[in-house]
């Protein structure tokens, strides 16, 4: 009993993480599809039964993203299809999530082992806290293209991180990130825009950790992304040159303001900060990243005019994003999960928070974070927002699954 306890105490992190990791993907995976994601599943179904063929059938398919959403989504609804019909309901979809999971698992472990210095077996409570917090958002956010955008650039930004370590195969490693970070344009076209946030925390990160990138290593990136963008418009141009026109026919049909719709400035103001708090109660690890990124600003404030302009840019362009689409549905907010798991990684190169946080549990680093978890608590109450969730007590997990990692975890 007594060596119980102590492999208990010893392993309590662990043993959290896993639990939390466990209870949000099972959530994750028996949680029924949104609406949203069933229609695309349809579209999916419907071109594979006329075309009978994998690549035509993604094309002549047609639905309001772009076509790389198109094929993801095919590609799990080709999966699950191996298994079951279509028609069998609640199965296909566990069978679709349970597929979307494993994408997930496998594109954060990658990321995390290429972004570490630790030991392979150090490596996993990163992965197990961003999984955890992936997995965890309300189902208005599962398999949307800002979900797998959010991966995507994760992976994105790994790379380049890894390329600061080790410097073999450099170029041929950014090449590569530049490809994948301009891949998300054709989810959405207009992700094109997350190109701004990816190049805003590099800097940060650069200036963070004394390092610097070169101009041949700049354009390595600019190349990948222009060949990304170059190959996406030769595939629709030779095969589906009706998709740009469904590019704006959508765009159109949503009256977004990028095709002219007129927006009155507290509409927009009163719809964005609206939705962007119940997308924090939704999305626990932005509602963290949010404080934490207020709470770097202030510490770093007097580093330069520059490196306020990229904190403030990382935040910026998914609002604008979100604004542009003139929509504000709560699954557009994921976006905002980019910078806050930034603002968290940035936040364990404070040797001076991290420290007071595990040596002494009333500093106020440790207060700080318990002042979080009743505002978030309080807020939940407020305004009843277990009324409006089905998934709160995942999202509470989520919340504590951050904590542990501000308590516990540095990543780099």
């Amino acid at each position: 009993m007594i060596e119980i306890k102590k492999f208990v105490k010893s392993h309590i992190v662990d043993i959290t993480l896993w639990f939390v990791f466990l209870i949000t993907t099972i959530s994750f995976i028996l949680l029924p599809l949104h609406l949203d994601i069933r229609v695309m599943l349809a579209s999916a179904h419907q071109a594979d039964y006329v075309e009978g063929n994998w690549f035509y059938a993604v094309l002549n398919s047609w639905e309001l993203k772009g076509f790389l959403n198109r094929t993801f989504i095919y590609i799990l609804y080709k999966f699950a299809n191996l298994f079951v019909p279509y028609a069998s309901g609640a199965i296909f979809e566990a069978l679709v999530k349970s597929a979307f999971a494993l994408f997930t698992i496998g594109v954060i472990s990658l990321s995390v082992h290429l972004a570490s210095l630790k030991e392979k077996t150090q490596n996993i409570k990163p992965v197990l806290l961003i999984c955890s917090a992936i997995f965890a958002c309300l189902i208005h956010s599962h398999i949307q293209a800002e979900m797998i955008c959010t991966i995507l650039l994760i992976l994105t930004f790994s790379i380049y991180i890894n390329t600061r370590r080790n410097t073999k195969y450099n170029y041929i490693k950014l090449f590569v990130a530049g490809l994948i970070a301009a891949s998300v344009c054709f989810y959405k076209s207009i992700f094109a825009l997350m190109a701004v946030v990816f190049f805003s925390a590099i800097y940060l990160w650069n200036k963070t950790n004394n390092k610097t990138i070169s101009t041949k290593e700049v354009l390595s990136l600019i190349a990948g992304g222009c060949c990304s963008i170059i190959l996406g418009l030769i595939i629709i141009f030779l095969l589906n040159p009706e998709e740009i026109e469904w590019i704006k026919n959508a765009g159109m049909y949503e009256n977004t303001i990028i095709f002219g719709a007129r927006v009155p400035f507290k509409h927009i103001w009163n719809m964005f900060t609206n939705r962007f708090f119940y997308a924090c109660l939704s999305i626990p690890v932005v509602f963290i990243g949010v404080i934490f990124g207020f709470k770097n600003f202030v510490n770093h404030i007097k580093d330069g005019v520059l490196q306020n302009i990229a904190r403030l840019t990382l935040w910026f362009i998914p609002a604008l994003i979100i604004v542009l689409a003139n929509k504000y549905f709560t699954y557009h907010y994921t976006l905002f999960m980019i910078p806050a798991i930034f603002e968290l990684y940035l936040t364990s190169y404070d040797k001076e928070f991290m420290t007071s946080l595990k040596n002494n549990i009333f500093s106020k680093g440790n207060l700080f974070i318990f002042s979080l978890i009743i505002l978030f608590f309080v807020l939940i109450k407020v305004f009843n927002w277990s009324s409006r969730s089905g998934n709160t007590f995942i999202s509470i997990m989520s919340f504590y699954v951050v904590f542990v990692f501000i308590m516990n975890i540095i990543i780099h």
